[in-house]
């Protein structure tokens, strides 16, 4: 009987939705308020008529309705009205629009899993044929295939058919996709173009192009280069000493074009010359400089942009950068670099901004610039804190930013973004520095068609699309195999099988979450069939969020479930799995003792993410959620009402991602990403000297509920260590070491702040205060990583150790007073022991 209780409740559902899409229709708040808090699995639904309750609202222009709906009941922007759908189901061994039957798409895409339900439960016939004459199954007594107008129609298509304007731009800033196509291949803008008001919002929101000639509003978003010949754009330089963009004459413009354009087969022009008014000048294409052709190269010296899609006009990933020209609180600069400058990804005291010079931007600036200039959006604001803490306005018309108050300007342009030529066919490729000596490298644009070509090698272990889309010094994961190793080794590849033969079945697991080759039967029967459980459903909310989103799995996750394969409830709330779930500061958590507890997914940095669409892949499998949001993440509370039992998933800014590189326990190391289907990886790498832990050993103290403590303990560990022991009866490993992750490698070393609560601290507190004195104030204390001292100061004391007796070096602490630069040498050079004083106050 308690089989029947879920379908009793969506019968119920069912028919209190035919009052509430009325309701909704006519505006009536309340009473579309009470359904929803009652039925919350139908917020996003398509109703009796097949609509939803947005797109109802949004139509018939009942703005405190759409308000509500989006934001109190959180319902996606972007669900998509019932499609026609029901035809095809009934007669599965008919023909389609193209003249082919299910049954030969599915076998002819080797989609085996749709293959087999199509002849086991749908009974297709084997052997049914294609349309042999294609026009008399299209013709129709009207002469040509009618279809509904509001099938999978969203929100924004009803509100831009019936002209409301106001409904139309606030559903446009709360995510809503306005290239969707609906059943009719309509697109939002196409309904809305008979209606003045929205022709004319439109024409003002977006870029309808950068020359005179395109005025026409756009049918879909920039992927790729789709039209050869055809540019786009406006070529413009700039003197460093001057803060005027100036436009290149047709001529110089053409020629820039097509110089930018490489065939697979070419080799990239570095640089050509160009006749101007002012004579011949050379134009970098590798740096987006201009300079004079006499002796003197640097004579007049500018700089090179082009206002325009790098994709749409030369199918090649734009690197974008930004100048500030005039800022309240930056002093002028005369002498401005001709190279460019990073913003650190952290805090340093040492950073400074200059005017006139360019920046690169950040991971999360470029992907929300990549976005908007891909949905040919005119104008974008968000924050550039390392700029101001007021929000900047972006014209991608212009190529300029600006605040509100007019105090700060600057410009913004793209470069190309380069490959090695010579990496094209390896099983790795990174991105290149434009700025570095590229004498050995054969530079040539990363293109989209590379980026495909790529993702169609049959190399498991190359690293594609999201890897080559990340700047090669923001780090690689650390990716094993169970099976693949250095090819040269044989015992070790042996070995690995052996391994490998063990650990099959996560493997499995590791695949539902990361091959994106998994067929929506697959998922649906996941999320939805008889045999799936609440840990299917995890999977997949995770394979949505690695392989659409492009998104890293990491934490516990990974570790109770794809590894450990534990799951556990809390034993005396078994029937009420909405009790799990508690809230504090209004974020929800779920109960310790349930296993595994939630998701944790650090965002892309190369990608906007947008968290409505997400909320529309969920829809589609049935899945519900809720978004809380915080300043770094997104916590979402899925499956709240399902009988399987509600989870949580973090998913966390990639600006902040950057700074999560501690690990608190070994098995917290591992993460999982896209088209990685056998292998797990770690977030940072502990096999090097001075750690040497394997990922076979991560996984052999997982399998035996075993961990090991990798940072100094502070409340917040001692509260995870608790979990793990008290709770979870996992068993703690050794002592405590502290790892510190190797610096960037633009940087010789990095800081790391030691917490007040660690034992460490305190005895490093304990004892300065022990030899110099009470009246000592300690305002911090920090770790020091720097790789090239820590090689050269464990092999002096292994060369000290051989010339002692018993092979004891004598190590001892050591305490020396300085400041300003002489605590700057310290840390990038190391200690010089000239300094050394036996007769000091502290030392020993």
């Amino acid at each position: 009987m308690d089989s029947l209780y879920p379908f009793q409740c969506g019968l119920q559902g069912a028919l209190a939705s035919i009052d509430a899409f009325v309701a909704a229709w006519e505006g009536n708040l309340q009473s579309v308020k009470d359904f929803i808090e009652k039925y919350p699995t139908f917020k996003d639904k398509p109703g009796l008529h097949g609509t939803t309750l947005l797109y109802s609202a949004a139509k018939n222009n009942r703005m405190s309705l759409v308000i509500y709906l989006v934001e109190s009941a959180k319902c996606a922007v972007n669900a998509q009205n019932l499609q026609d759908l029901a035809k095809a189901l009934e007669t599965p061994n008919k023909p389609g629009l193209h003249g082919t039957t299910l049954l030969y798409s599915a076998a002819k895409n080797n989609r085996m899993s749709l293959v087999i339900y199509l002849v086991e439960s749908a009974k297709c016939a084997v052997n049914a044929q294609n349309l042999q004459d294609l026009a008399k199954a299209l013709e129709t007594p009207s002469g040509h295939y009618d279809t509904i107008p509001s099938a999978a129609s969203t929100a924004l298509h009803g509100a831009c058919f019936n002209g409301h304007l106001r409904v139309v731009e606030y559903l446009i800033k709360h995510g809503a996709d306005y290239f969707i196509l609906n059943q009719a291949h309509e697109t939002p803008i196409e309904n809305g173009k008979q209606n003045a008001n929205i022709r004319q919002f439109f024409e003002g929101f977006l870029i309808l192009g950068y020359s005179p000639m395109v005025k026409a509003l756009p049918r879909e978003p920039i992927r790729e280069k789709s039209t050869t010949g055809i540019f786009d754009c406006i070529w413009e330089h700039k003197l460093l000493s001057s803060q005027e963009w100036k436009e290149f004459s047709i001529e110089n413009s053409n020629e820039l074009n097509q110089s930018l354009l490489v065939e697979p087969d070419q080799e990239m022009k570095r640089e050509i010359y160009l006749n101007t008014d002012g004579g011949v000048c050379r134009v970098s294409l590798i740096q987006f400089q201009q300079s004079g052709k006499k002796r003197d190269p640097k004579t007049n010296l500018a700089w090179v942009r082009c206002r325009g899609s790098s994709i749409w006009n030369f199918d090649c990933f734009p690197l974008w950068q930004l100048m500030i020209i005039q800022h309240t609180s930056v002093p002028p600069n005369n002498e401005p670099s001709l190279k460019p400058f990073d913003v650190p990804a952290t805090y340093d005291s040492r950073f400074r901004l200059r005017l006139n010079c360019w920046y690169n931007c950040t991971e999360h600036i470029s992907a929300q610039l990549d976005h908007a200039i891909n949905y040919r959006q005119k104008q974008i604001c968000f924050d550039a804190d390392f700029i101001t803490t007021d929000r900047l306005d972006f014209n991608l018309q212009e190529f300029t930013f600006t605040n509100k108050a007019k105090t700060i300007v600057g410009c913004i342009r793209w470069i190309p973004k380069l490959i090695s030529k010579k990496q094209q066919d390896s099983s790795r490729m990174h991105t290149i520095d434009n700025f570095q000596n590229l004498a050995n490298l054969d530079p040539i644009p990363f293109t989209t068609r590379g980026l495909k070509q790529a993702s169609q090698r049959n190399d498991t272990n190359s690293i594609i699309s999201d890897e080559l889309l990340i700047d090669e010094n923001a780090g690689d994961p650390v990716l094993q195999t169970f099976l693949n190793a250095d090819e040269g080794d044989e015992d070790y590849l042996e070995g690995r099988k052996e391994v490998r033969s063990k650990y099959l079945d996560i493997e499995e697991r590791i695949a539902h979450i990361t091959d994106s080759k998994r067929t929506p039967i697959d998922l649906y029967n996941g999320a939805k069939g008889t045999q799936a459980t609440r840990e299917t459903r995890m999977e997949v909310v995770a394979w949505i969020a690695v392989c659409i989103f492009s998104c890293k799995l990491e934490g516990g996750f990974v570790r109770d479930w794809v590894v450990g394969n534990y799951t556990a409830r809390p034993q005396n709330l078994l029937g009420n799995p909405k009790a799990w779930i508690s809230y504090t500061n209004s974020i929800p958590y779920i109960d310790k003792e349930v296993v595994p507890a939630d998701l944790d997914c650090h965002l892309p940095t190369h990608a906007y993410f947008d968290i409505e669409k997400f909320h529309d892949e969920l829809y589609k499998y049935d899945i519900t959620c809720k978004v809380f949001r915080q300043d770094w993440r997104y916590v979402l509370l899925i499956d709240e009402d399902a009988p399987t039992g509600p989870f949580t998933m973090d998913l966390i800014e990639p600006h902040v991602a950057l700074t999560h590189d501690r690990i608190d326990f070994d098995v917290n190391n591992l993460s999982l990403e896209k088209d990685y289907t056998h292998e797990l990886g770690m977030r940072v790498d502990i096999q090097q000297r001075p750690y040497l832990i394997e990922l076979e050993a991560i996984v052999d103290n997982i399998k035996n509920k075993r961990f090991q403590i990798l940072r100094p303990i502070d409340d917040l560990v001692q509260i995870r260590v608790d979990k793990m022991t008290k709770i979870r009866q996992w068993t703690q490993l050794g002592q405590p070491f502290s790892v510190v992750p190797s610096p960037n490698p633009k940087y010789s070393a990095v800081l790391v702040p030691l917490p007040r609560s660690t034992n460490l601290y305190q005895d490093i507190e304990t004892d300065m205060k022990k030899k110099i004195g009470n009246s000592v104030q300690i305002v911090s204390i920090e770790q020091v990583k720097n790789p090239l001292l820590e090689d050269a100061y464990e092999s002096m004391k292994k060369l000290i150790a051989k010339q002692c007796k018993s092979f004891n070096p004598n190590e001892l602490p050591l305490y020396h007073g300085t400041k300003g630069p002489g605590i700057d040498g310290i840390r990038d050079d190391g200690y010089d022991d000239r300094y050394f004083n036996e007769n000091g106050n502290w030392g020993e």
